[in-house]
């Protein structure tokens, strides 16, 4: 909080993965923008126990729409047309360069000493977007503690500054490292086939969060749709041609390393692209991770000829909205890992509910109004593709992955470390896990247990 010249609480979290303050921290708060190499002289020997506010203060525009976005028509068209060829990706040295001076600045906060580094939020009105700050590796150097604030409150205190009037702060942070447990681990539960029972259909959803919410929007409300659309799968009878199976992944927000390490195990090593038997059997992937919007469509991630098959299947569901096809990739989230090795996956075009990743990231923003009907669009999805007789067409980059290895530019796993249990001996425990705060609304996924077996298939080994 705030001492002088007025009293007034702050609202702000620490970044993932960074220090606490060691008990209760009482400074002065310092602008302290580095954007040079002349600006570390500047400030060097001036900010021991000090809170330095290490941004300069940005603009906070007025809001005259809705934070929330539900694309118009127009939008959706243009959404729909192949985008122009760009001019290639660009800028990697200015990207190396960034990164080694953000590097040396995290190692001068450390050096100096300084209480604790402030950030501004990207969001504002109450929004706070918090995610990393320090490194999860214990090998790395050290970092400072790390806290955004509120832009508003950022913005009160940068004022005061300037005004040449002090500003006394007060804090305690109380970050751990919990090191008792390395295994992180995904959860995997299927429907069994018939006759094309060694072929498998997957959806999925992450169910790792960011710390400053719940976890209700980004992903436990995509875990729901996809662990709902395995129960009408289940209660409605069908005769499954094919195996359908659920991912629920962990590690997403620190670079889909759950799926990542999955996709290793089972079907392919995206480094040398040697594939795994299961590599052929396999029909798709589909995903939802982006927030409680309304389902639109499907990104085809590049892949013209799955585009007819879509068609077929959005044609029940044209009247609730979802009419969109883009050839168009979208990325950050686990169907790229799958798609980095040939398979098919897909992320299905929503609307924008903006809050994901946020403090606003609970469960009275959860549009159930959205959910029930994409639980009922992915039911039949994967009810179609089970029974059809062949899988999703695969882009012309898995016919020839097989004979050329492809230079990876995907972050290097963590070590994977495999373990299998029962999820009839755990099933309390994974229903916590995948409810992220929405109690017992989603231990229905227990019903899976009556379908096949739901395993605790792990992976990567995380700190």
């Amino acid at each position: 909080m705030a001492l002088t010249p007025r009293a007034y609480p702050l609202i702000g979290y620490p970044k993932a993965w960074t220090p606490g303050t060691n008990g209760q921290v009482t400074g002065e708060a310092v602008l302290a923008v580095i954007s040079t190499e002349r600006d570390f002289d500047t400030f060097r020997g001036k900010l021991r126990g000090k809170f330095v506010l290490g941004t300069a203060m940005r603009d906070v525009p007025a809001h005259f729409d809705a934070p929330g976005h539900r694309y118009t028509e127009a939008e959706l068209v243009e959404l729909s047309k192949q985008p122009d060829a760009g001019g290639g990706r660009g800028g990697r040295g200015n990207f190396q360069a960034n990164q080694e001076f953000a590097k040396k600045k995290t190692q001068f906060w450390v050096d100096e000493g300084v209480a604790a580094v402030l950030d501004i939020s990207r969001g504002d009105g109450g929004t706070l977007f918090v995610q990393g700050g320090g490194s999860r590796d214990p090998k790395d150097p050290p970092s400072p503690a790390q806290v955004v604030i509120a832009v508003e409150q950022y913005g009160r205190i940068v004022r005061t500054l300037e005004k040449k009037i002090p500003v006394t702060l007060s804090m305690k942070i109380d970050n751990r490292f919990d090191d008792t447990d390395l295994n992180a681990f995904n959860i995997v539960g299927e429907l069994p086939g018939s006759d094309k029972a060694d072929e498998v259909v997957m959806i999925g959803a992450h169910f790792d969060s960011w710390h400053t919410g719940t976890g209700a929007t980004d992903n436990a409300a995509g875990s729901a749709v996809m662990m709902e659309a395995m129960r009408l799968l289940k209660v409605s009878g069908v005769k499954l041609r094919r195996t359908v199976r659920i991912g629920l992944w962990g590690g997403e927000e620190q670079g889909l390393l759950g799926s990542k390490e999955y996709i290793k195990a089972h079907y392919a090593d995206p480094v040398t692209m040697v594939l795994k038997p299961e590599h052929a059997k396999f029909a798709g992937y589909f995903n939802v991770d982006n927030g409680t919007g309304l389902i639109r469509g499907v990104y085809l991630q590049g892949n013209e000829a799955v585009a007819p098959i879509f068609q077929q299947w959005m044609e029940p569901f044209k009247n609730l909205g979802m009419n969109t096809l883009t050839i168009r990739n979208t990325g950050g989230t686990d169907h790229l890992s799958y798609d980095a090795v040939g398979l098919p996956g897909f992320q299905f075009i929503q609307d924008d509910t903006r809050r994901t990743e946020t403090r606003s990231c609970r469960a009275s923003r959860c549009r159930s109004r959205s959910r029930r009907p994409a639980a009922a669009r992915r039911r039949s999805r994967k009810k179609k593709e089970p029974q059809s007789a062949e899988g999703s067409p695969r882009k012309f980059f898995s016919a020839i992955a097989a004979c050329f290895a492809v230079p990876s530019y995907r972050r290097e796993y963590l070590s994977p470390h495999a373990r299998s249990f029962s999820f009839r001996s755990r099933a309390s425990a994974c229903s916590s896990i995948v409810s992220t705060g929405h109690g017992n609304r989603y231990v229905q996924f227990l019903s899976l247990t009556v379908a096949g077996s739901l395993t605790r298939s792990g992976h990567p080994k995380a700190s």
